[in-house]
């Protein structure tokens, strides 16, 4: 008797579930019940979620379409052609030792990641990955197609640099680098 029972239930509890597992969602983005205002964060396990997506992206994107860091990732002179491109395109958000993002970046949902931390955590190829390629929905932009790829790698080049520097040292190479502080010229160029 129960199995006749079940036999007969389980096609419309089954719809039932079909038509909750599609409705739910629909009316959820049909009425705007999930709050997407910059002045509020994500909630904790969207938050978590994004990040844990985000991070899980990158490793696998980067494993199989970054290309391998060139042998001259660690040079000085990569690094400091990398510092200066830093300082005119990642900077404002990103902030540097010592440096604080300026309140454009503060003001994004998420938050801009602090590079000092990436710098030590990820690959260069994950960097790479993620300068040329850009992350949806974070303001961080794709520079693939607006920066040659020997300056992407020297962005990485300064970024892992970065993660070890003082506030101190990283003044003492803007000021050495960077024309309003004495040292390369508006397009960029180390001189």
């Amino acid at each position: 008797m129960l199995a006749l029972l079940l036999r007969a239930l389980w096609k419309p509890v089954l719809a039932v579930v079909a038509i909750v597992a599609i409705a739910g969602p629909a009316a959820f983005v049909y009425f705007g019940v999930y709050d997407v205002a910059a002045t509020r964060q994500h909630t904790p396990p969207v938050y978590y979620m994004l990040i844990a997506s985000l991070h899980r992206s990158i490793k696998a994107h980067a494993a199989r379409e970054a290309p391998l860091p060139p042998a001259d990732l660690s040079d000085p002179a990569r690094v400091d052609r990398g510092l200066v491109l830093y300082d005119a395109n990642c900077a404002v958000c990103h902030g540097a030792p010592g440096v604080a993002p300026h309140p454009l970046g503060l003001g994004m949902t998420p938050p801009p990641a602090n590079l000092v931390i990436q710098g030590r955590d990820w690959t260069a190829q994950e960097l790479y990955w993620t300068v040329a390629n850009g992350l949806k929905m974070t303001g961080m932009p794709a520079w693939e197609f607006r920066m040659p790829e020997d300056d992407l790698w020297s962005v990485v080049a300064f970024t892992k640099a970065m993660s070890h520097m003082t506030p101190s040292e990283y003044a003492a190479s803007q000021v050495r680098l960077i024309p309003t502080r004495g040292g390369a010229s508006p397009d960029g160029d180390v001189q």
